[in-house]
């Protein structure tokens, strides 16, 4: 982050008017600088990030030499206003003290549809509360930040709020994954633990220590269902072998351990030979970056995303997954989108979290608007990136985030 940047934080209770509320931060990143040009307004751009993660995935790797490195130091640097919510997926949220109460008492609050339906607008309202009603608004979504801003906009929760540009990276509404993580899902495992195990709430990838042999210390231990599945899970899906790694620094070897465990969970993260190297195998005696962006995540909407996958496409916690009529894909839903000034679509060709089909599902259905409004969609695939190396790549700066700024302009 650059020095003449300093941060504002704005907390505030997210959910339902009656009923159990979650404590979110949203965060202002105030820039002193001057923009290129003399007396333009920067433009507000809210930044939601992915499931388990953080608004700290906005913020790597750091800026060398004046030069901006991660999406949010870039947007400072193009005339932009960056917020940054942590949702309630957030782990940063989920270790928060209050909200620990609601997750062990009402752990069904933490779903996406609660994300799209309060979250979201709360936190545009308290943008617009800084910032004016008139102020247009863009937002930036990437993975489930992605599809629950799609549903807060299918769902009719941002009308009457002047969100203008809409970038949704990796996913939209509809969800298609590889054949693994398909399979995970239909086992239904974390169902069984939501009834068998009462004490677990959330599953935490992060990793203590990995000790000689490869016995593996968890930060929050997992169950032993949850755990002996990982171990069976074939070593081809998982993308280090960790006996292979002794002469690793253990704080790398740590974060290879929890890459294996990420990507079961969620699929293989990203591209490895895309990264920065400081993600994994920083220089000097800094940690790698990765130990700082997963925590856990709360097992109800763990739950949920292995229900929308089932389903197809983005529903009500625990709906039926037999939709024919999906609701947050209707005409009214649809021309939510038409309301928009631009939608863009990004992913990568070789993303094993959500299969590009998501993507081309979402664009296919977005064509379904009258002619008139085609010139504002735009769909760019990257043939030779995945998932988080998008935001986090040695050619990010050069190839991605260029759309991204198109994508928050007219």
């Amino acid at each position: 982050m650059p020095e003449s940047a300093k941060i504002n934080d704005h907390e505030f209770w997210s959910g339902p008017r009656k009923g159990e509320k979650v404590k979110l931060c949203l965060r202002r990143w105030v820039h002193s600088a001057p923009i290129a040009a003399p007396g333009s307004q920067r433009k507000p751009v809210l930044l939601l990030h992915n499931a388990s993660g953080s608004h700290k995935i906005y913020t790597i790797p750091d800026s060398r030499e004046n030069q901006p490195r991660c999406l949010l130091d870039w947007l400072v640097s193009e005339g932009f206003d960056p917020w940054l919510l942590d949702w309630r997926s957030s782990y940063l949220t989920v270790a928060d003290p209050d909200n620990q109460k609601v997750l062990t008492n009402h752990g069904d609050e933490f779903n996406f549809h609660n994300a799209a339906e309060f979250d979201i607008p709360m936190a545009v309202k308290k943008m617009q509360a800084q910032l004016g009603k008139e102020q247009p608004i863009g937002i930036v979504g990437f993975c489930m930040g992605a599809a629950t801003l799609a549903e807060a906009i299918a769902g009719g929760w941002l009308d009457n709020i002047n969100v203008t540009h809409a970038v949704f990276m990796t996913i939209g509404l509809f969800f298609a994954v590889p054949f693994d993580t398909r399979l995970k899902g239909d086992e239904r495992t974390l169902e069984r633990l939501k009834v068998s195990a009462d004490s677990f709430h959330s599953v935490d990838p992060r990793v203590r220590e990995v000790n000689e042999g490869d016995e593996v210390e968890l930060q929050a231990p997992w169950p032993d269902e949850l755990e002996g599945l990982y171990n069976m899970w074939p070593g081809r899906f998982k993308p280090h072998n960790t006996g292979q790694s002794q002469s690793e620094p253990s704080d790398v070897r740590c974060a290879l351990e929890m890459y294996n465990r990420l990507s079961f969970i969620y699929g293989t993260t990203y591209e490895e030979r895309k990264l920065v190297p400081e993600i994994h195998r920083p220089e000097g005696s800094r940690q790698p970056e990765l130990v700082g962006q997963f925590g856990a995540m709360p097992l109800h909407m763990l739950i949920h995303g292995a229900q929308d996958v089932r389903r197809g496409c983005a529903a009500d916690y625990n709906s039926s997954e037999e939709l024919k009529d999906a609701q947050l894909l209707s005409s009214d839903a649809l021309a939510r989108f038409g309301k928009l000034e631009r939608v863009t679509l990004i992913t990568g060709e070789k993303n094993r979290v959500w299969h590009r089909e998501s993507i081309d599902l979402m664009y296919e259905w977005l064509h379904r608007l009258p002619s008139n409004h085609w010139r504002k969609l735009n769909k760019i695939i990257y043939p030779d990136f995945g998932h988080l190396d998008l935001l986090w790549g040695k050619d990010s700066v050069r190839k991605v985030f260029p759309e991204i700024k198109h994508g928050l302009e007219n």
